[in-house]
């Protein structure tokens, strides 16, 4: 819970890198982007990215190394509504991910650019 307030403090600034729902596409189809969802599992159960990777914004922490491979493509974040993620972007983005999105307005975005979302 504590890296959840402290994220929440103010590291998920506005120098947080977004794209939209068409540009987050582009990246996943065209540069092999990963997407981490940062969700609740409940959540993550309900619907999804396809092909996205689940850790919640609580277990970042515990799961940075297992990213590590990642480091390399671009990677999208997505949660609900794009706050969360918001803050998981910072969080990664300050460990040297270098190629990291917020997924602007979340899977509520994406699901209504009408994009495919598996369960």
């Amino acid at each position: 819970m504590q890296f959840v307030r402290n994220i929440w403090a103010g590291v998920a600034g506005p120098g947080v890198a977004e794209v939209d729902t068409v540009e987050a596409a582009r990246l996943i189809d065209q540069q092999n982007a990963v997407v981490i969802d940062v969700r609740t599992e409940a959540e993550y159960a309900a619907g999804r990215i396809p092909n996205a990777r689940h850790v919640s914004l609580r277990q970042l922490p515990a799961h940075i190394g297992g990213l590590e491979k990642y480091k390399d493509r671009p990677i999208v974040v997505n949660c609900r509504t794009g706050s969360r993620s918001r803050s998981a972007v910072a969080y990664l983005a300050e460990n040297g991910f270098e190629e990291v999105y917020n997924l602007k307005g979340g899977l509520m975005a994406w699901a209504r650019a009408r994009q495919t979302i598996e369960n």
